[in-house]
C-alpha cells in the first residue's frame, strides 16, 4: 500500500520517480488521471496567486509537461476573494485528513470527503474557476488535494475520474499521505533557499545526490542489504522478553514491504494490530488532522536524512479506539539500510505522554495568563533584578550604592512603561536605575529603596507625586517586596498604580461638595437620609426648621417622620415610593404637605431615591432632599384655579373664540357652548388659515383692523356685524382683546336673539307707553273720583240724614193714619235713605284708606281677634254662627283700625252669605312664611263660582241684589287695598253651594 510513499522517500530522481508515484495513485483511486500545479508559497494576506508549472499523468500513456499561458502564469486577485478562498482550502484539507470516508455524491458534485457545501463554495468563486480554465477539465467527479502546510499553499494535487460512484476512502487516505510527502518536499527545498530547487522539481525531476553514512553492520554485497537479516527479530528471543515487558510500543517497519515486521504488544490505544488488514493503517489513519504534515510528510524526510544512531522525535496526536484523543511520542532510529545508502528498515519507540503533554500545555496556558495579565492589567507591575545579590547585613548605605550601581529592570508590563514615559515594555527591560535616577519615580528613588531597607524589605500603600513630561502632576500608590535569597537581596517586585484620576476625582469631589454645600445654604435645602432597616431618618438643620423641629434631635424616627405629612398626602407618598420600587425608576418626586400642625404646615418638594440594597435585594437606604414650595404652590394652586375658572367660563360663554396673530392667522379656536354658531365655517377646519379665507371680506377686514387697534391701544374694542347663514339673517358682535404684544383674542357673540328682543321692547315699550298715558288718564280721574267720593260724601250725608230723620218722624206722627200704599212709599222712602246712608258711609271710609295717614304697631293676635268677635255677638248669635280661632301668631304688625276692618269685613261676608237651614261655621287659622303671616277664613255658606274670583274686588261690584242679600259692594274691594297697603295679597277658594276660604298675607 505505500510503495508511492517508500519511492517518494528513497528516490533521488525525482524526474522519473513522481510520475509513477502519481499513476500509482491513480491506479488505487480509479482514477483517470492525475494533475500536479505548483504555485508561489502563498499565504492569506498575500495578494497575487502565481501558477508556476503543471504536470499531468494519465493512467494510460505518457506524463505532460504543460507550459502555462502568460496571461495565466501571473494571476492576480483582489485580497479579499484569495484570502477567503486560501481559507478554505485549509479548512477542506483538514477535513479530507479528518473524515477521510467520502460520501454518495452525484455527478457534477465535487467528491472531497465531508465538505459538500465548502466544495460548492470554492466551485463557484473566481479563483476557482480561473483553474478549472487552467486545467481544461470538468468538475465532473474528481478529489484534489490543496498542497498546505502551516497556512502556506505550495500547490495543488488534484484526481479526476468520470465515474459517479464515490471514492475509495482508502485510496484518499493514502493520497493525501503522499500529498503531504510532496508538501512538505516544496516546503523544505523552498526554505533552503537553493535557487528555486521544487521548481527544478517540476521541470528536471532531479534531485542533488546526498551524503549517506557508510554501514557500520554486515560488509556490503552488490544489491544486498547492508544489516542484520530481516528475521533479526526472530532469533533474538532474550531482546522480546525484555522489549514486551516495557510499557512503550515499540515495532519495527520495512519500507520495502510497507509494513511493521515486529512489534512488542497486539494491542494499540485499543486497536488489536493482529487482526488489522493493514496494520500500519492504525498509525497513519488515526493522526490527529492538524498532525498529520509533521508526524507522516516531516517525518519521512527527517528519516531520510538522518545518521545512523541519531534519533528522529516527533510529537503528535492519535485517537484511541474509545474515541478521545492520545498524545504520543515516537523516537525513531534507523534500523537497516539498502546497499546505496537509502533507509530499508526503521525501529520507532512509542510513549504516551498524554499526561506530560497536558501539564506541560497547562503550564505554557498558566504562563499565558500570566503574561497577558501583565499585559493588560492597567497596574504598573515590575521586577528589578539586583544585577549583584545584595548581603542584608551591609549597612543600609551600602546596600542602597549596590543598588543603584547594579539593579535593572527585569520584567515589566506596558503600563509601567507608559507611568515611566517609555513607548513600550521593550524599552525599559535592561535600563539600569541608574539611568532613571534623576527621574522622579518611586522605584528607581534611593530614598524609597532606604525606605525598604528599614521597614524589613516590604512597604505598602506609599503615596507618591510626580511632575510627568507633560507638565501635568501624577499620583502613584506604591508597594513593593524583596526577594531574599541566603540572606542575600536578589530583586524587588512592585506594583504601581497610577492613582491620578482618583486623586483628581477626589479633589473635584471636596470642590464639589463645597459647591453643593454653598447651594444647600443659598437654596435652604433640605437633605433627609432613610435606612429602613433601622427605621431611623437622618436630617439636616435645615430639613428640621422646615418641619417646624428646629433645634431638636437631627435623627427622627420613621413614625415621627409620616406623623409630619398630611394625612391626605400620606397615600401619594407611599405610592410614589412604591412606583419607584417597582419599576426601578431612577427617582421620585411628590409635592406633600409637611409640618408639626395642620395649621402650621407647608407645601416641601420631597425628591428621593433608592441608594443603595441589601445582600437579599431589599431596600437598605434611600436619600433625598426637602425644598420650601409653600409660596410658590399656593400661586400655583391660585393660577391653577384662576386658569379652570377662565376655562371654565369661555367654555360656558355661548360665543366662538379664536386667537390670532397680527397678521390674521387663526393660531387657537375654543369652541361655543352650542353647535350652531351662525357662521360660515366649521372650527377644527379653520386652524392655520387667515380670516379673510373663513369670513366675508368685509368682516375679515374689520376684525383685523380691530385687533391692530387693540395691540396699538392696549384697549378692549368692539363693533357689530351681520351674516347670513343657513338663509337667516345673523347680527354678531366682535370684542378684540389682547392676549400679548402679537396676539389678540376675537369673542364673536350671536346677538340676533337679543336684536330681536330689542325689536320687541320697543314696541312693547310704545304699547305700555300708551298704556300710560292711559293710566295716568284713569289716576288722575281716580283721584279726581276719590276727591269727588270724599266731598259729595261730606255734602250728602246731610241732606240723607234729613230725609231720613223726617221719614221716621213722619212714620213715628201719621204712619197710623196711612193707608197701605202710602205706608208703603214712606217705608221706602226711609230704607232708601239708610241704604245711601250707608253707601256714602262705606265710600267715605273706603276714600280714607288711600287719604287718612295709616300708623302701624304691634297688634296682639288673640285678644284683637277675639274683641272682633265680641263686637260680632248679635250678628253671631242672630244666624247661630260658629267661629273657630287656632293657631294665631302672637302678634303682627300694621294698623289696627284697617286690619280690623279686613277681619270683621270677611266675619260678617262668611255670616250674611250663609245657605239657608244651615248655621254658618267659621274657621279662621294662619300660618307662617319665610317674609308673611299667612291668614285663612273658610265658611261654609253658598259659595262663589270661579268665574266671579276677581270680580267681587271691584268697586261697586255685586253679585246679588239687595233684596236678597244688602251691601253696596264696596266691602271687599276695601279690604284688598287694606292689605295691599299692608305688602300682602288676597285670593279665594271657592265653589258654588261648598263654602268659600279667603287666603290674606300681612307683611311681617
Amino acid at each position: 500500500m505505500y510503495e508511492s510513499v517508500h519511492l517518494l522517500t528513497q528516490t533521488t530522481n525525482y524526474r522519473e520517480t513522481l510520475p509513477e508515484v502519481l499513476r500509482l495513485l491513480c491506479e488505487r483511486l480509479n482514477a483517470g488521471r492525475a494533475i500536479l500545479l505548483e504555485t508561489t508559497p502563498t499565504k492569506a494576506t498575500n495578494t497575487q496567486l502565481y501558477f508556476q508549472r503543471m504536470l499531468e499523468v494519465p493512467v494510460q500513456g505518457e506524463p505532460v509537461e504543460h507550459n502555462i499561458p502568460r496571461l495565466l502564469l501571473r494571476k492576480k486577485f483582489p485580497q479579499s476573494d484569495l484570502k477567503k478562498w486560501l481559507n478554505d482550502l485549509v479548512t477542506v484539507s483538514k477535513k479530507i485528513a479528518a473524515s477521510p470516508t467520502a460520501p454518495e455524491t452525484d455527478q457534477g458534485i465535487w467528491a472531497i470527503a465531508g465538505e459538500a457545501d465548502a466544495a460548492r463554495k470554492l466551485k463557484s468563486d473566481r479563483v476557482s474557476s480561473t483553474i478549472i480554465k487552467l486545467l481544461g477539465v470538468s468538475f465532473s467527479s474528481f478529489v484534489f488535494f490543496p498542497l498546505v502546510q502551516k497556512e502556506t499553499l505550495w500547490g495543488m494535487l488534484f484526481f479526476s475520474s468520470q465515474q459517479t460512484k464515490p471514492w475509495d476512502p482508502q485510496a484518499v487516505m493514502l493520497a493525501r499521505t503522499n500529498a503531504l510527502v510532496i508538501t512538505n518536499f516544496f516546503a523544505r527545498q523552498y526554505q533552503s533557499n537553493q535557487e528555486l530547487l521544487h521548481r527544478e522539481f517540476l521541470i528536471h525531476g532531479q534531485k542533488p545526490a546526498e551524503k549517506t553514512n557508510p554501514p557500520t553492520t554486515l560488509p556490503s554485497q552488490d544489491n544486498e542489504a547492508v544489516g542484520p537479516p530481516a528475521n533479526v527479530v526472530t532469533e533474538q528471543p532474550l531482546n522480546h522478553l525484555i522489549t514486551s515487558t516495557i510499557p512503550d510500543f515499540i515495532f519495527l517497519v520495512d519500507i520495502e514491504l510497507g509494513k511493521a515486521i515486529y512489534s512488542n504488544t497486539d494491542i494499540f490505544l485499543g486497536y488489536n494490530i493482529a487482526e488489522a488488514d493493514d496494520p500500519l493503517d492504525i498509525f497513519t489513519g488515526k493522526i490527529h488532522p492538524d498532525d498529520q504534515a509533521e508526524a507522516i510528510g516531516e517525518f519521512l524526510f527527517k528519516l531520510r536524512d538522518a545518521q545512523d544512531g541519531e534519533v528522529v522525535q516527533s510529537d503528535y496526536r492519535m485517537r484511541h479506539q474509545d474515541g478521545h484523543w492520545v498524545w504520543i511520542s515516537e523516537r525513531v532510529k534507523v534500523f537497516q539500510r539498502f546497499p546505496d545508502g537509502m533507509v530499508r528498515q526503521y525501529l520507532s519507540t512509542m510513549q504516551d505522554v498524554t499526561e506530560k503533554k497536558m501539564t506541560s500545555l497547562k503550564i505554557i496556558e498558566s504562563e499565558q495568563r500570566y503574561r497577558n495579565f501583565l499585559s493588560y492589567s492597567s497596574e504598573g507591575i515590575y521586577y528589578i533584578n539586583c544585577g549583584e545579590a545584595i548581603p542584608i547585613k551591609l549597612p543600609a548605605a551600602q546596600q542602597v550604592a549596590l543598588y543603584v550601581r547594579n539593579a535593572f529592570f527585569q520584567e515589566c508590563n506596558w503600563a509601567l512603561a507608559q507611568m515611566y514615559d517609555f513607548a513600550s515594555a521593550a524599552d525599559i527591560l535592561g535600563v539600569k536605575v541608574s539611568q532613571l535616577e534623576k527621574r522622579p519615580y518611586y522605584a528607581t528613588s534611593p530614598a524609597a529603596f532606604q525606605d525598604l531597607i528599614n521597614q524589613q524589605y516590604k512597604v505598602e500603600g506609599i503615596e507618591t507625586q510626580v511632575q510627568a513630561a507633560d507638565g501635568s502632576t501624577r499620583y502613584f500608590l506604591n508597594q513593593a517586596v524583596g526577594i531574599i535569597e541566603g540572606n542575600h537581596l536578589v530583586g524587588v517586585w512592585g506594583v504601581q498604580r497610577d492613582i491620578t484620576p482618583k486623586r483628581k476625582a477626589q479633589q473635584a469631589l471636596y470642590e464639589s461638595e463645597l459647591r453643593l454645600s454653598a447651594i444647600i445654604q443659598d437654596t435652604q435645602l433640605g437633605i433627609w437620609e432613610w435606612l429602613p432597616a433601622t427605621k431611623k431618618i437622618q436630617v439636616n438643620d435645615i430639613c428640621l426648621a422646615l418641619l417646624g423641629l428646629k433645634g431638636q434631635d437631627l435623627v427622627l424616627d420613621e413614625t415621627q417622620f409620616i406623623e409630619l405629612v398630611d394625612p391626605e398626602d400620606l397615600p401619594i407618598l407611599r405610592e410614589a415610593i412604591d412606583f419607584h420600587l417597582n419599576q426601578a425608576t431612577e427617582n421620585y418626586q411628590v409635592d406633600i404637605r409637611m409640618g408639626i400642625a395642620e395649621g402650621e404646615r407647608i407645601w416641601v418638594q420631597l425628591h428621593g431615591r433608592l441608594v443603595e440594597k441589601d445582600d437579599q435585594g431589599e431596600p437598605k437606604r434611600f436619600s433625598g432632599t426637602l425644598l420650601d414650595i409653600h409660596q410658590l404652590k399656593i400661586a400655583e394652586l391660585l393660577l391653577a384655579e384662576g386658569e379652570a375658572l377662565l376655562k371654565a367660563v369661555l367654555n360656558g360663554m355661548p360665543d366662538t373664540k379664536l386667537r390670532i396673530n397680527s397678521t390674521g392667522t387663526i393660531l387657537a379656536v375654543y369652541a361655543a357652548s352650542y353647535q350652531d354658531t351662525g357662521l360660515p365655517f366649521s372650527l377644527p377646519e379653520v386652524l392655520g388659515k387667515k380670516l379673510a379665507e373663513v369670513l366675508p371680506v368685509f368682516v375679515a377686514k374689520g376684525l383685523l383692523f380691530n385687533a391692530q387697534k387693540a395691540l396699538s391701544t392696549q384697549t378692549l374694542q368692539t363693533f357689530e356685524f351681520l351674516n347670513t347663514h343657513n338663509d337667516k339673517l345673523h347680527f354678531f358682535e366682535a370684542r378684540v382683546s389682547t392676549v400679548n404684544e402679537a396676539e389678540t383674542l376675537i369673542i364673536l357673540r350671536d346677538i340676533t336673539p337679543l336684536k330681536m328682543a330689542e325689536k320687541a321692547l320697543t314696541e312693547q315699550v310704545y304699547k305700555y307707553d300708551q298704556k300710560n298715558r292711559q293710566l295716568e288718564k284713569y289716576i288722575e280721574s281716580n283721584l279726581q273720583l276719590e276727591n269727588f267720593a270724599y266731598i259729595a260724601s261730606h255734602d250728602l250725608r246731610e241732606p240723607i240724614r234729613t230725609m231720613r230723620t223726617f221719614g221716621q218722624f213722619l212714620k213715628k206722627r201719621i204712619g197710623s193714619q196711612l193707608d197701605k200704599d202710602s205706608s208703603s212709599h214712606l217705608e221706602f222712602i226711609i230704607s232708601s235713605a239708610n241704604r245711601m246712608n250707608q253707601l256714602i258711609e262705606d265710600l267715605l271710609t273706603y276714600s280714607r284708606v288711600n287719604t287718612d295717614p295709616m300708623i302701624r304697631e304691634a297688634i296682639n293676635t288673640v285678644s284683637f281677634l277675639d274683641n272682633i268677635v265680641a263686637n260680632l255677638q248679635s250678628t253671631k248669635a242672630e244666624a247661630n254662627a260658629r267661629i273657630i280661632i287656632k293657631n294665631m301668631p302672637s302678634s303682627i304688625y300694621g294698623s289696627v283700625v284697617r286690619i280690623q276692618q279686613v277681619f270683621q269685613n270677611l266675619i260678617i261676608n262668611a255670616i250674611k252669605f250663609r245657605r239657608p237651614g244651615v248655621p254658618p261655621e267659621i274657621i279662621i287659622e294662619s300660618k307662617e312664611t319665610a317674609s308673611h303671616w299667612q291668614f285663612s277664613i273658610a265658611d261654609n255658606g253658598i259659595g262663589i263660582e270661579e268665574e266671579f274670583h276677581e270680580q267681587i274686588f271691584v268697586i261697586f261690584k255685586k253679585l246679588h241684589n239687595h233684596e236678597v242679600y244688602q251691601g253696596t259692594g264696596i266691602g271687599l274691594a276695601l279690604v284688598k287695598r287694606i292689605i295691599a297697603q299692608h305688602g300682602g295679597e288676597i285670593w279665594l277658594e271657592s265653589s258654588l253651594n261648598k263654602g268659600t276660604t279667603f287666603h290674606f298675607t300681612l307683611l311681617k
